[in-house]
């Protein structure tokens, strides 16, 4: 266009990501202290992800000076300063990946205590066991156990 490259310096990445689920050691009961087939002898699902990455490079010299190449281009290679602008987008499609259980459940939001004998009669004993169990729930339903979710990133960088 009217002898602009726009897309000249520009530049498109994407990130294919994939790797096998993390073992665990399952337990027979909630609490823990029986261990059900072998150490570490369950594995988490695989995981995946896509990220993208957008940028595109500025050559500046201060003002009024501009350093061309032999095509009559302003050249990056000669500039003294270098923008570059970038966009990076994680997780694009907002994948949900579990990247940890409890060991007596293989769940991310729920231990089994809750539906437990023993926690049944913790909960009843109490004057407001469905509040109780509500709160445990949102308690043990740990943010730590999932990957983060979608999310962009918008930035300048500057090399001199």
């Amino acid at each position: 266009m009217n002898g602009k490259h726009i897309l000249q310096y520009f530049n498109a990445n994407m990130i294919l990501r994939a790797r096998s689920g993390e073992p665990y050691t399952t337990t027979q009961n909630v609490i823990g202290n029986a261990i059900q087939g072998g150490l570490n002898g369950t594995r988490l699902n695989w995981h995946f992800g896509i990220d993208l990455r957008f940028d595109k490079s500025f050559g500046f010299n201060g003002f009024g000076k501009k350093k061309m190449n032999a095509e009559g281009e302003l050249s990056l290679e000669k500039s003294k300063y270098l923008f570059t602008a970038f966009a990076y987008f994680s997780n694009i499609f907002n994948i949900k990946d579990v990247l940890g259980v409890y060991p007596y459940t293989s769940r991310a939001d729920d231990d089994g205590y809750a539906t437990s004998p023993t926690g049944q009669q913790y909960f009843n004993g109490t004057n407001s066991p469905q509040t109780l169990q509500m709160l445990y729930s949102m308690y043990v339903n740990n943010p730590g156990f999932y990957n983060g979710p979608r999310r962009a990133t918008i930035g300048v960088t500057f090399a001199f």
